[in-house]
């Protein structure tokens, strides 16, 4: 883009600026926009400037996509309310931000800023800081004083030292600190009463107990997967709008607790930890498309399958920590989950299956191997997968494909015929891999 003649004074008055480039109107090079002093929002979209220069009374600027080489100097900004530098790719560190005492939003994703995150001391409006995406490292100060703070994530740096504490940002609604190393206790969430998201799963290593979320009664989302946390699991009575929870890879024990009091979730995995005792009601959980109970010491009989139908996987593979022999009784009828694409229920000690017919086209994976299924269960199985119109490869809606299995082999009884079993060689003929 060139030839573009600017007259100031006619632009006396201009306020807001925003420039989206294509590929006929590139801009490149520095902008400098100190001269336009009523100014005061900027936007700049996909271009391939490299510096940018602000007045002094701008309020809000946004650099997406474009080739900044260095963080804009921001240190005589005392108006700026919201700056937002999003996939770029400096390497260059972050300012103090000590001048700006009015900053509501922080948001720099997607770029590749080196150094410590600034400690907002000085940001007491501060809503929103989004340094996700980027290459900055070093310890997190506390949130103190940030009684605006609704979102604070961190997500896929290389931050260390502990997660800061949270108390001094009682509005806080959304919290990520996922692929970083992390260390030592979660903080406490007791003052965090409008938390709706939190997560730390990913590539950190936490210790000490899960914290409690009796006061968090808005809880949505919640992943403090692949930790060494322990201490065992809230009462989900106590957070009646939560979607979705991943515990797993943790040392949580005790009993889980009623599932049904959460009758909005989504996904509940509670894959390899301690858990024991029965596998409460799935009654009125009308919106679950995933559980994962693997890997736990859980006992007694699967309660009943009525009204799953939007259940997609269901697993309970090797409930056999702490000496236990798993869940016994008869495999779940999934005959109302007509979305089921897996299920998961091998190394237990399941005796049978009362079902006749497979209802889903979406089933692509079936693992009942290592229990004590009788000879005659292990034919009915074979023969519903059968009668079911189900030829591989399947492809999802992202464009996978998957091979369908059927794995019914270890300690179960052979089908009838072993190999030469007639619903066992119709299966592979349709492109399945039977092993039994």
């Amino acid at each position: 883009m060139s030839g573009l003649t600017i007259n100031l004074e006619q632009l006396s008055n201009l306020s807001k600026i925003n420039l989206l480039t294509t590929s006929t109107n590139k801009l490149n090079g520095h902008i400098d926009i100190s001269k336009f002093t009523g100014l005061t929002e900027f936007t700049c979209a996909s271009s391939g400037i490299t510096n940018f220069i602000a007045n002094d009374n701008i309020q809000s600027f946004r650099l997406t996509s474009n080739d900044l080489s260095a963080f804009p100097n921001v240190d005589s900004l005392t108006e700026l309310l919201s700056c937002s530098i999003n996939e770029n790719n400096t390497t260059d560190f972050l300012p103090s931000l000590s001048a700006n005492t009015k900053l509501k939003t922080f948001e720099i994703v997607s770029n590749n800023f080196n150094g410590t995150l600034p400690s907002f001391s000085a940001n007491n409006a501060i809503e929103t800081i989004d340094v996700s995406l980027n290459s900055l490292d070093g310890t997190i100060s506390p949130l103190s004083s940030k009684p605006n703070l609704k979102k604070f994530a961190v997500k896929n740096n290389s931050f260390t030292g502990n997660i800061p504490a949270l108390s001094g940002a009682p509005n806080l609604e959304f919290a990520d600190f996922r692929n970083n190393s992390f260390t030592g206790d979660i903080p406490a969430l007791t003052a965090n009463a409008n938390l709706a998201q939190f997560y730390t799963n990913g590539n950190n290593n936490l210790s000490g107990f899960i914290p409690s979320l009796s006061a968090c009664p808005l809880l949505r989302n919640f992943n403090i997967s692949i930790n060494g946390l322990s201490g065992s699991i809230h009462d989900f009575n106590l957070t009646p709008e939560l979607q979705t929870y991943h515990v797993f890879r943790n040392n949580l024990t005790g009993r889980l607790p009623t599932l049904s009091a959460a009758p909005n979730a989504i996904t509940f995995d509670f894959n390899e930890n301690y858990l024991t005792g029965p596998i409460p009601s799935l009654s009125g959980l009308t919106k679950l498309k995933l559980l994962n109970l693997n890997n736990n010491a859980l006992s007694g009989r699967f309660p009943e399958i009525s009204d799953l139908n939007k259940l997609e996987f269901l697993r309970f593979n090797a409930n056999t920590r702490l000496g236990n022999s798993g869940i016994i009784g008869d495999i779940p009828d999934v005959a109302n989950s007509p979305n089921l694409q897996t299920l998961d229920i091998a190394s237990n000690s399941l005796t049978g299956w009362n079902g006749t017919t497979w209802p889903s086209l979406s089933f692509f994976n079936l693992q009942c191997q290592n229990n004590n299924l009788t000879t005659e269960t292990v034919d009915n199985l074979l023969s519903a997968l059968d009668a079911t119109d189900l030829t591989s490869p399947m492809y999802l809606d992202n464009g996978t494909v998957r091979t369908r299995r059927a794995n019914v082999g270890g300690s179960n009884a052979s089908p009838t015929g072993g190999a030469s079993n007639v619903s066992k060689v119709s299966l592979e003929a349709k492109g399945w891999l039977v092993t039994i």
